[in-house]
């Protein structure tokens, strides 16, 4: 009884450790959550570990501060019916995919992944009946640096999280899959100059991907939505054309901003 007790009350400040962060909104020192919520810094330090091992704190490596971890967004992210964003775009993703016949993806970085750069696919769109066996299944990572979506993610998400993975190999599924990080950073710059991503099969061979990115109003990444498609079918089109009709998608929802789109590359 005693020992279930102290679990309580273990879950009980780990609980309101979270929930001074999240009310804060900022990073914190070991000192201030101490001081603001009345607890033994040793306490606060004991419960910060924990949970950091378990991805849901963060600590800052230039001042060591904590804040909330990645793991509250990526459960969040299987949650997406709750997600308003995705609910909005939903009707119009499916109807840019009976346009186009192809397949219509949403992916949202995982930030929980520790050996390469991933996404996880939140929603899909395929009026075309298309059978695509390298789209990943809902709610499953999937390696970013090989596909349209995921460079997209990797280029808007900056260098901290990119610093994350310079010292992880970039696995190599075809000849096209880009595997060195000069040249990952140098598709990368690209990708934000013209506003959009493509891959050739990068990931599997005759699939083609283009992709953009769906930003905040202070310009920070949320999510990519893409077009996946056979290369046969989706060279039939113009690039600039689909771009610009994955960009009006993002536009039913007005709160988010739009990169400059660059059509001088198409």
């Amino acid at each position: 009884m005693q020992k279930d007790s102290a679990n309580i009350k273990s879950l009980d400040t780990a609980i309101d450790i979270i929930e001074f962060l999240y009310k804060n909104g900022r990073s914190m020192s070991i000192n201030e959550i101490s001081k603001g919520l009345g607890l033994y810094k040793s306490t606060v330090h004991r419960m910060l570990n924990t949970m950091k091992r378990r991805g849901f704190i963060h600590q800052n490596e230039d001042d060591l501060k904590y804040s909330i971890g990645s793991r509250f967004y990526s459960i969040g992210l299987l949650l997406t019916d709750k997600l308003a964003i995705f609910d909005m775009l939903q009707p119009h993703a499916w109807k840019l995919s009976e346009k186009y016949h192809e397949c219509i993806h949403i992916s949202v970085p995982d930030f929980m992944s520790e050996d390469s750069p991933k996404q996880i696919s939140v929603l899909k769109a395929n009026a075309g009946g298309n059978v695509l066996s390298a789209t990943p299944p809902l709610g499953i990572p999937s390696y970013a640096h090989c596909s349209a979506s995921g460079k997209c993610l990797m280029a808007y998400s900056g260098e901290d999280y990119l610093s994350r993975y310079r010292n992880c190999a970039l696995k190599r599924f075809t000849d096209s899959t880009i595997t060195d990080w000069g040249i990952m950073d140098t598709e990368l710059d690209m990708i934000r100059r013209n506003g959009y991503a493509v891959d050739m099969g990068e990931l599997e061979d005759g699939l083609m991907c283009i992709a953009v990115p769906i930003l905040n109003m202070k310009g920070e990444i949320i999510a990519a939505v893409s077009m996946i498609g056979s290369r046969y079918r989706l060279e039939k089109h113009l690039i600039k054309d689909v771009v610009k009709d994955l960009y009006d998608l993002i536009g039913k929802v007005e709160t988010y901003a739009k990169p400059t789109v660059c059509y001088r590359d198409i």
